[in-house]
Parts: structure tokens; sequence; C-alpha cells
């Protein structure tokens, strides 16, 4: 089988049967494009003519030229890839069986303070935009739910429960998992406020609408939040997924368990959620050096 066939294959899998997010999907196909890619260029067109000292070389290249970050997922989807191939028997071994994914460095996520959460929910009204109500509502539910840009502009009318006292989303997370997950009053009174001014309630249409009057994309409201971000001081660091961190620690914070939060955020590994701890055990330090009295007394 040819390199871009078996890559096609693979990527039809990864879309159809695994499911795997439209970004996840692109991401593979960009890996394994450099790969076939490079491949080529060294006059390999078979995938059994590949060996691991190719596939190393091939890692070092990218180590070269590429953040590690970058370098750890490239390695990833090689793996998969050839997993996947040798399932089906389309190789007679994996030859990236021995390959080590590169270390990469730990860094806790940007988290923001509430204060900063509301300010950033005032921008829109500063803007005066015609957009206004809409974005409004996506920065409510951002914080509100914890949930994933895709997860937002996937949404439909009927995935939410407009009710106050009983705001709920019906989300569709990694993997076409769903999880229901509450959301506060001010948010749902933002959705209805949205909706009102669109004059649009037809359930199975998209939630909230872009510029050309479709599904809002991810893009968009990623361009969206680092606009208002900007003002703050905080367009630098921060971005939509920065709610979701930030949610998780607030809520920790304030004494809500771990197994609560992984549930929010949709995480089916309890390691994910674990980063959070650190933020708040951080938090608490932080508070306990500014605060305590014994503290406070030796730094002055």
């Amino acid at each position: 089988m040819q390199l871009k066939e078996s890559v096609d294959r693979f990527i039809r899998h990864i879309e159809v049967e695994r499911n795997l997010s439209p970004h996840t999907v692109r991401a593979y196909r960009s890996d394994l494009g450099e790969l076939t890619e490079y491949l080529s260029d060294i006059g390999l067109s078979s995938w059994d003519a590949v060996l691991y000292q190719h596939l190393r070389r091939f890692m070092a290249s990218c180590r070269s030229s590429k953040k590690a970050t970058s370098c750890a997922r490239q390695t990833s989807s090689v793996k998969s890839f050839f997993g996947f191939m040798e399932s089906e028997g389309l190789v007679q071994a994996d030859p990236s069986a021995l390959l080590a994914t590169p270390k990469t460095e730990k860094r806790l996520p940007v988290i923001l303070k509430e204060a900063e959460i509301d300010e950033l929910i005032k921008q829109p009204a500063r803007f005066n935009e015609g957009r206004l109500r809409r974005d409004v509502a996506i920065l409510e539910l951002l914080y509100a739910s914890g949930a994933r840009v895709s997860e937002i502009a996937s949404l439909d009318i009927g995935s939410a429960t407009l009710v106050s006292g009983r705001g709920e989303l019906r989300l569709i997370g990694k993997g076409a998992r769903t999880r229901l997950v509450p959301i506060h009053d001010k948010a749902v009174e933002a959705i209805i406020a949205y909706l009102q001014q669109r004059g649009t309630n037809a359930l199975g249409a998209p939630l909230f609408l872009g510029r050309d009057g479709g599904r809002i994309s991810t893009d968009s409201i990623r361009r969206m939040v680092r606009k208002y971000l900007a003002p703050l001081g905080l367009g630098g660091a921060a971005t939509p997924h920065t709610f979701r961190h930030s949610i998780a620690t607030h809520l920790l914070e304030r004494g809500v368990d771990m197994r609560t939060v992984q549930e929010l955020l949709g995480h089916v590994d309890l390691r994910s959620t674990q980063v959070y701890t650190h933020l708040s055990k951080r938090h608490l330090i932080d508070a306990h050096r500014a605060a305590h009295p014994r503290a406070r007394s030796v730094l002055e």
C-alpha cells in the first residue's frame, strides 16, 4: 500500500471509528504528512521498507527545528499510526515501537483571578458592537461550564436548558462523550438575551452564529476572546482555555471535591484534573504568606 493511501486510511479510522475531534485529526494529518514527505525524499515508497533508523532520523530533524511539545505530539502521531498499521496487518512489525517521546517542560496553566473574569465579561459592552449580547453569552458560558471552545461552538439551541435555577448544558466532548453540566443564572440570562435579540428559537439551530450567519467557528471564538483580553493586558498569556483552567481552580479553592470537577470538565482520567490541585496549593501558599501575621511581621 502506498504511503499516502495508508495515511488516508488511518485518518478515516480516527475520524469515523474513533470519532476524534477535527483539531486532533488535523494534527495527525499534518504530522503524518511531514513523515510521508520525508520518507519520499529519502527514496522510500512503502511502509514495509521503513525501519526504526529512518524514524529516528526523522524525529531528530523535528527536534532541530521545532519545540519539544510539537515533537512529542509528532512522535505520538507516528506511534499511533504504526500501531494501527500493525493491528490491520499492513506492516509486519512496528518500527516505531522503540521511539522515545521527547520530554517536555510541565508548565502550570494560566489562571485568571475572579476580578479579572468580571472585567473580561464587561468588555463587550465597552466595544459597543452589534454582537455584544452574543459575545457576553459566550464569555459567561466559558466560565460557567468550563467547556472547551469546540464544545461551545458545537452547541445547538436545544442543547441548553434555560430555566432559572436549573440551567444546564448538554456538551459533546472528546470521543463524542456527552455530559451534562450546570450553568448559573447569569449565563442563562445572557443566552436568553442573545436569542431574543436574534429572534431564532429552533431547537436544532446552532446556539451561536458567526459573521456569515452560520455556526460560529472555534477560530472566531478564539479571536473574540483575544480581542477582549487585550485591553486588560492579558492577551499574551490567556486564551479561551484559560476559562476552563480558572473555573476548575476556583471551584477547588472553595472546597468542591476533585471528582466533581473531573465530571464538570469531562476528564476521563483523574490525573488530568489533579494539576489544578497544584494551583490551589499555590494560591493557599501565596495567601498565607501575604496575610499571616507572623509572615507579614518578618517581611516588614
